[in-house]
């Protein structure tokens, strides 16, 4: 079926059509028995369900939903994937439940969650549910941006599902500290009230569906594309502007740092060191580990300097703040140390003339900058060039223009902003969420900004308040930016 077509079905399953549903799992079956199969590998032999019996399972959820808020075909497919283990997790459910001797019915939601989260089979009062399936739960409410958790409450006792929805994000965190998959902190960051003002009209949220965190944004010329990673997925996402599509390779680690490498390969860094990626194989493959001494850091966002030396800081899983160093690499993969004890570092950006360098750390209040050297590259004289106040949100992710500005996103500040040479604020972008991560320009004339941004740990309610969280933005300007620097490729005047 054209892309079209398939484009259409989705537009009616978003407004509730079952027939639309029952036209895209036709026309995706192939897909979505490789995805059943995959979900189904290592059962044991004698599982209750096969290959053909779980797609249908999944459907039936599907289509027992309202609405599927869904932007394109790889969210959709997300959406079977995720109703998939959700069948599976309700088997194995069951199974407790009749070990347990079953009987008590389930607690339902007023605002129908109960109904497409939870499972019809007798479950004992007091069965413990298994961590997995507390996560899956977690996991489609994420996905589901319709959802008001400040109006929802539970039948049973009239407790606010923002409630569990923070007990749920603790739980989340704690697994994924518990796996060392990333350390997050207790505490949710400060998000300022959502401002008056609306978001800028020159704002359009893209359909990529959710990132769980969007991060190191970069512009491939080559390919024309967008690439970013969510970091905890963990996946290397891309957008294509000219066709509108989305797409995504999953990783085998926590990874926040990319950069452009050569023959169309993609250099990666984060829980475990450097690696390469080539996104029209597949491929993944390591390069080095600078700190394979500390299992407990990792790398975060990084950037490319005008010699073609890539520049990433490490950070401690459980943020503690301190632990972490700035490292450069350059084409002889020998990693070279700069500065020690830093706090929560994101990616180092270079003025015009690669002269200067900005470096955000969530640790410090503002964004610090240092005379730097392309040539040697090495880091002289720090100063303060922007000082903020932590009622205000943080600043995050950076990127610079082709007039020596310097772009900020303000993680819990709703917006972008721009800062002359001197740190004088120019400019404020108004977005529709409240946490966004990081920004680069791209397209063919570099004149729109790219912004990625996050759900996890926004404050319980947010989600109804800003459901383009986790998604990607396009703004379209009257400035323009630079070109992402190739790893290897540079030049020093």
């Amino acid at each position: 079926m054209p892309s079209a077509d398939i484009a259409e079905l989705i537009a009616q399953a978003r407004v509730g059509s079952v027939a639309a549903v029952g036209q895209l799992y036709e026309q995706l079956y192939p897909e979505l028995r490789r995805m059943a199969h995959a979900r189904l590998r290592g059962q044991s032999p004698d599982a209750a369900l096969n290959t053909t019996a779980l797609v249908h399972e999944s459907y039936e959820k599907l289509a027992g939903m309202a609405a599927l808020q869904v932007g394109d075909k790889a969210h959709f497919l997300a959406y079977a994937s995720r109703a998939m283990r959700s069948v599976i997790v309700d088997l194995a459910r069951e199974r407790a439940a009749d070990r347990h001797g079953g009987g008590a019915p389930h607690v339902a939601l007023t605002t129908g969650l109960g109904e497409r989260l939870s499972t019809d089979s007798p479950v004992r009062k007091g069965t413990p549910i298994p961590l997995d399936e507390k996560l899956t739960r977690l996991e489609w409410l994420a996905t589901d941006t319709n959802t008001n958790f400040a109006a929802a409450e539970v039948e049973a006792g009239g407790v606010p599902v923002e409630h569990l929805h923070e007990t749920g994000r603790l739980l989340a965190d704690g697994a994924r500290r518990a796996s060392r998959q990333i350390g997050i902190g207790p505490e949710a960051p400060f998000v300022v009230p959502r401002p008056s003002a609306s978001a800028d009209c020159r704002v359009e949220v893209l359909p990529t569906g959710r990132d769980f965190v969007g991060e190191s944004l970069i512009w491939d010329a080559s390919r024309q594309k967008l690439f970013w990673v969510d970091v905890l997925s963990p996946a290397l996402r891309w957008w294509d502007p000219s066709s509108r599509t989305a797409g995504r390779m999953e990783l085998p680690a926590v990874t926040a740092g990319l950069a452009l490498g050569a023959d169309g390969c993609l250099i990666v860094c984060g829980h475990g060191g450097f690696g390469v990626v080539n996104p029209d194989t597949g491929s993944f493959s390591r390069l080095l580990d600078p700190e394979h001494d500390k299992p407990d850091n990792r790398f975060n966002t990084a950037g490319v300097d005008h010699a073609g030396r890539i520049w990433a800081a490490t950070m401690a899983l459980d943020h503690t703040t301190g632990k972490g160093a700035l490292y450069s690499l350059d084409t002889s993969l020998t990693p070279r140390r700069h500065r020690v004890k830093v706090g929560l570092p994101k990616n180092p950006a270079f003025s015009r003339d690669g002269t200067r360098m900005y470096l955000p750390d969530a640790a410090l209040p503002g964004v610090r900058c240092f005379a730097f050297d392309p040539v040697e590259g090495v880091i002289g004289e720090e100063r303060v060039f922007l000082s903020t106040d932590a009622a205000q949100g943080r600043p995050n992710g950076v990127t610079v223009d082709a007039e020596d500005h310097l772009w900020v996103t303000w993680l819990g500040g709703w917006s972008v902003r721009r800062y002359d040479p001197d740190g004088k604020l120019v400019e404020t972008i108004h977005l529709p969420v409240p946490m966004p991560t990081s920004c680069i320009f791209g397209a063919p004339e570099f004149d729109t900004l790219y912004i990625t941004s996050t759900y996890i740990r926004m404050p319980p309610g947010m989600t109804a308040v800003a459901p383009a969280a986790g998604q990607l933005i396009a703004i379209k300007l009257q400035h323009r930016g630079l070109p992402s620097r190739r790893f290897g490729e540079g030049r020093v005047a």
